[in-house]
C-alpha cells in the first residue's frame, strides 16, 4: 500500500513538492482501502506481529493520514474516545507504535509523531510508559510535536517542569 501511495504521489506531484510535503494526501483515492486493511489488522489483533519494517510502513501511512485523522483519531483528543477511528486500537499496540515512531528521524514521519502525542490526551491516567513516550516526544526537533506532547502531559496531570524536558532535547 505504501508503494501504491508513493506511485500516486510521483504521478501527481513534482519531486520538490513531495520532498517538501506540499501535497494533498487526503486526495489519495485509496484511503478507504487502507482504512479497511488497518481495520482488519486491528480486528485480528495483528499489530503486535508486524515486523519493524511493516510498523514503519504503517506509521508512514498514519503520517500521511494526518488531515483525515482516521487511522489515529487525534483530531478530537477527548479522554476515553477511540484511539483509532477505523477499529479498536489496543493501548499496548498504540504504545508500541508510539515507542517506535518516537525513535524515527525521517521528516515524512513527523506527522505521525504529533498525532500520537496529541492522541495521548485520550487516556484517563498518566502511566509510566505513557509518560516515558511523551517525554521522548518532548525531545523531538519538531516544535508542533513537542507542543502536542507537552499539552498531553499537562492534560494527564503531569506536574514537572516542561521547559526542562524540552530544553534537554535542544
Amino acid at each position: 500500500m505504501v508503494t501504491q501511495y508513493k506511485e500516486w504521489l510521483t504521478a501527481t506531484y513534482s519531486p520538490p513538492d513531495i520532498e517538501a510535503l506540499r501535497i494533498d494526501a487526503a486526495g489519495y483515492p485509496a484511503w478507504t482501502e487502507i482504512e479497511r486493511y488497518v481495520a482488519q489488522l486491528l480486528a485480528q489483533q495483528q499489530l503486535a506481529s508486524l515486523s519493524h519494517a511493516d510498523q514503519v510502513n504503517l506509521l508512514y501511512l498514519i503520517a500521511r493520514n494526518w488531515d483525515i485523522g482516521s487511522l489515529i483519531g487525534w483530531l478530537s483528543p477527548t479522554p476515553g474516545s477511540p484511539l483509532s477511528n477505523v477499529g479498536d486500537l489496543a493501548v499496548t499496540d498504540f504504545l508500541r507504535l508510539a515507542t517506535t515512531v518516537v525513535t524515527l528521524k525521517h521528516p515524512a514521519l513527523t506527522d505521525a509523531k504529533y498525532q500520537f502525542a496529541a492522541a495521548c490526551r485520550k487516556f484517563s491516567a498518566l502511566t509510566k510508559e505513557l509518560e516515558t513516550v511523551l517525554h521522548a516526544f518532548c525531545q523531538d526537533p519538531d516544535a508542533y510535536t513537542r507542543s502536542q506532547a507537552e499539552q498531553s502531559l499537562r492534560a494527564l496531570g503531569y506536574v514537572g517542569p516542561l521547559s526542562a524536558v524540552t530544553e534537554e532535547g535542544q
